[in-house]
């Protein structure tokens, strides 16, 4: 687990520096036994000290916290007991969602990243079925799990991750949920 502490427009004590480290670790040892890393960022504003912790959980998953108090360490405290509340409900969150996931199993599926081709090239009167065969190259491609959700869950999952879509399984078909350009959530079920 890697804590980076830094701070903007003031110096951090080493006190404070080794209290943030410990904070961060026992939340962490608390609620997951692990972490990818941790920053935590102290500031000097108008209204005091501000403390900003960004905790990397997984792979595709960010929580963040953060507060204003009179005094650094305070500042800490607050922005620790405001992601600790976050934690937990993620925790709370994920245990409630493995539980489907156990008892289903999860379907594996393959993601590929798609670009269209450039072509700088002066275009010409080609035929039609050359064009519809040079459409797309694949880009990458991995392997992935589809797990079995409700779509509450699906929402709760895509929200937290941070993604743009998220595919799941929900009554034996797959469904897929995803982040709209105004901001709301979509959801496609391809019916029976």
């Amino acid at each position: 687990m890697q804590i980076s502490v830094t701070s903007r427009h003031m110096d951090v004590s080493t006190a404070l520096e080794e209290r943030a480290n410990s904070v961060i670790q026992d939340m962490l040892e608390k609620y997951f036994g692990h972490g990818l890393s941790a920053d935590v960022v102290f500031s000097k504003g108008a209204g005091g000290f501000h403390c900003m912790i960004t905790v990397h959980v997984h792979r595709n998953l960010e929580l963040q916290a953060s507060d204003e108090q009179g005094d650094a360490h305070a500042a800490l405290d607050q922005a620790a007991e405001k992601l600790a509340k976050r934690l937990r409900r993620y925790k709370r969150k994920l245990n409630d969602h493995r539980g489907l996931a156990e008892q289903a199993g999860a379907r594996a599926a393959r993601t590929m990243v798609v670009e269209a081709p450039v072509d700088d090239a002066e275009e010409d009167s080609s035929s039609d079925a050359e064009d519809a065969g040079q459409f797309a190259t694949i880009v990458a491609e991995k392997q992935t799990d589809i797990q079995k959700l409700t779509i509450s869950q699906a929402v709760a999952r895509l929200d937290l991750s941070g993604l743009n879509a998220l595919l799941f399984e929900s009554d034996g078909r797959v469904n897929l949920v995803y982040r709209r350009n105004d901001g709301n959530i979509g959801w496609i079920d391809p019916g029976q």
